[in-house]
């Protein structure tokens, strides 16, 4: 079959949205879904252990144990570590098979979308690329809690072809214009949010070193030929619903160290949960979620007109299962 494609994500999700999630990449056109789930003991592992078109891998210590520091455990893994470990354990893996291109490392609360099908998008990639961009369409929460985020979330920011020139040029922009790479992702302000540079789709017979969160690495510093497209983007539903949100921040918050990694953008939100957590009630804590996470009426219509904000609704059929 041409431009047949895998997946490899690393989860930990409710059982519900894992299963819709699963569906709705299986009947877009995804041929095969490599899942490592975070916990061993998902109760999902069960309900797709029959499903031939999805491989369930448990993030245990005999999965993990090449990354084990010496003496330690488990526990002395990180999410980023699993995350290159599992990606590469899967590239790997289907050198023996007859894939030709592998979807790195999309999230449970991230759903590939693209306008048209699947395998015709894929066909119509240039065959010097090596490597897809998907850019993301970042959800805009616009209520306290949903049922079907995945159904019920239709409207997306979209950076557009400001992105798509700017991580194309990244390197040289941060060389001509150095404040570029010291404000990049430390915009905390009401519309950029979540990871801008989005994930990648990787042709099989590249030469990997390692799988970083975005764009892959390839072996012995070469540089990858990339293509930022148009046509297909990563629909991220981004804390969507004050319960998801608060439970993101308190996860954070129970961490040794809450603030590593975190740009100050992030860092300032941070802190403004941690005080409402601490200080309001739940209320309070409503209020803040809101800021957060909502662009007001006035803010959306400009948005839209101007091309930064989109609408998208999604076919219920294609979270049915198979």
């Amino acid at each position: 079959m041409k431009n047949k494609i895998c997946s490899i994500s690393t989860i930990k999700a409710p059982l519900k949205e894992t299963l819709l999630w699963v569906n709705y990449h299986l009947n877009i056109g995804i041929d095969h879904m490599f899942i490592c789930f975070d916990d061993p003991n998902d109760l999902t592992i069960n309900k797709l252990k029959d499903n031939k078109r999805v491989t369930c891998i448990k993030c245990d210590e005999e999965h993990l144990k090449e990354i084990i520091p010496a003496g330690g455990t488990i526990k002395d893994v990180n999410l980023q570590e699993k995350l290159e470990f599992n990606a590469k354990f899967v590239f790997n893996l289907i050198k023996q098979k007859d894939y030709d291109w592998m979807f790195a490392h999309i999230d449970s609360d991230e759903l590939m979308y693209v306008e048209g099908d699947l395998k015709e998008f894929l066909g119509g990639i240039n065959k010097s690329t090596e490597v897809i961009c998907l850019l993301p369409l970042d959800s805009v929460p616009e209520k306290d809690y949903y049922k079907n985020v995945f159904q019920e979330v239709t409207l997306f920011r979209n950076l557009g072809k400001i992105a798509r020139f700017y991580y194309p040029n990244k390197k040289l922009l941060q060389k001509i214009i150095p404040l570029v790479k010291k404000r990049e992702g430390s915009m905390a302000g009401v519309y950029f949010r979540g990871h801008a540079a989005g994930k990648s789709i990787v042709r099989t017979n590249v030469k990997i070193k390692r799988f970083p969160g975005h764009r892959p690495v390839g072996e012995d510093g070469n540089e990858l030929v990339q293509e930022f497209t148009s046509k297909a983007n990563v629909l991220h539903f981004n804390a969507c619903g004050f319960d998801v949100w608060k439970s993101k921040w308190l996860n954070k918050h129970n961490r040794k160290n809450p603030t590593q990694n975190m740009n100050k953008g992030k860092v300032k939100l941070y802190c403004q949960f941690v005080h409402a957590y601490k200080n309001g009630s739940e209320e309070d804590l409503k209020k803040l979620y809101r800021s957060q996470s909502n662009i007001s009426p006035m803010l959306k219509t400009i948005f839209l007109t101007a091309g930064l904000l989109r609408k998208i609704k999604l076919d219920k059929n294609l979270f049915k299962d198979e």
